[in-house]
């Protein structure tokens, strides 16, 4: 189930318009715990980032925390910058991985549980084609990548819920692209 959480896109920053549908889902991990607390409470927490989070800079649509709650924090029908791209992010929706150690240990079942929910939302909602993590869109748009959503992502898992679903794809590391209609079974 997703939790609409309304604080963040009335405290920092809506989302700007879309001229594209959404197509590619980003993963990323966070840095530490709570990063929806972190950028919802980010004044009161000596967060540095509140400056960037005004300016639609830094935000993400979905967290999914450790025990798979999944909080939409800004309305996927609406864009904004999170995965260093640029103006590439208007195509991308951003979901964020809860994470203690900057992704270096495994992620939790409840997690992909939560990700395979949310994968088969957006993908009967928006055309999306491809699955990336963060470190592979930064990569591809600005040259240099970043650990993020880190080691401890296992992108098997979401390959293999993807196929189960019945879609066809292409798969190599931390990106499932071309992910075509469910075959006919």
């Amino acid at each position: 189930m997703i939790k609409v959480d309304t604080v963040v896109r009335k405290k920092w920053h809506s989302g700007f318009k879309r001229s594209v549908s959404p197509c590619i889902l980003v993963v990323h991990g966070s840095a530490g715990p709570n990063p929806y607390k972190w950028v919802a409470e980010g004044d009161r927490l000596g967060n540095p980032r509140t400056d960037m989070y005004k300016k639609g800079i830094a935000l993400w649509h979905y967290t999914i925390n450790t025990t798979g709650e999944t909080i939409e924090m800004i309305d996927p029908d609406k864009w904004v910058y999170h995965s260093s791209a640029g103006r590439a992010d208007e195509q991308t929706i951003g979901v964020e991985m809860e994470h203690r150690d900057n992704g270096t240990t495994l992620f939790k079942d409840a997690q992909y549980l939560a990700l395979y929910e949310l994968i088969d939302f957006l993908m009967s909602q928006y055309p999306i084609y491809e699955i990336i993590s963060h470190n592979k869109m930064k990569t591809r748009h600005r040259g240099k990548g970043k650990q993020c959503p880190g080691p401890g992502f296992d992108w098997d898992k979401v390959a293999e819920h993807v196929s189960e679903k019945g879609y066809s794809f292409q798969y190599t590391a931390e990106v499932i692209s071309s992910i075509g209609k469910r075959a006919v079974v």
